[in-house]
């Protein structure tokens, strides 16, 4: 797997073996993500799920100021290490080993992420109660978007976040979340 874009375009990043560790964004949902974002330099990004981190990488490439990792196998964290110190984003990433969706409890944030992602792990009932963990946590501030992978099996709906934009890749769904009014 690749990086697409910025300063770390077409570096190799590295995964676990076998499906069952992880599930890395596939690089044609990473690119339609980032061009329907448009410019994320200076971001504050929260990967939530990192896996090896190829969303939160992604953004790391293309300007984002920092990234917050959220995982909990071992050997994907392994990898998201050993990704950040190729990658020379070291400096500007922290990783937090956490159980989601109630480990989010536990993690501090110097500052607030104006992008989130949220790539769970599919059809195992841990996206709608991660997605409330970050709102019952005050973790999406009012200017942040959420952007959600998951099947059609599962649609993000928890009270406190409102859908603005969806698309479809193949058996893959991207929803775009904000703040509820």
């Amino acid at each position: 797997m690749k990086i697409i874009a910025g300063t770390a375009k077409g570096r190799t990043i590295i995964a676990p073996k076998g499906q069952d560790i992880t599930r890395p964004a596939l690089a044609k949902v990473r690119e339609a993500i980032f061009s329907s974002l448009g410019d994320v330099e200076g971001c504050v990004v929260l990967d939530v799920f990192a896996g090896t981190g190829s969303l939160g990488l992604e953004a790391l490439s293309r300007g984002a100021q920092l990234a917050y990792f959220v995982e909990n196998h071992p050997q994907a964290i392994r990898c998201l290490i050993q990704n950040l110190k190729t990658l020379g984003f070291s400096d500007r990433a922290k990783i937090f080993d956490r159980k989601l969706p109630f480990g989010l409890k536990r993690i501090k944030l110097d500052s607030p992420p104006q992008l989130i992602f949220c790539d769970p792990p599919y059809d195992c009932d841990l996206l709608n109660p991660t997605l409330q963990q970050l709102v019952d946590l005050n973790l999406v501030h009012p200017d942040a978007i959420v952007i959600v992978e998951h099947t059609a099996r599962e649609c993000p709906q928890v009270k406190g976040l409102q859908e603005f934009k969806k698309r479809q890749y193949g058996q893959t769904f991207i929803t775009y979340l904000k703040r509820a009014p």
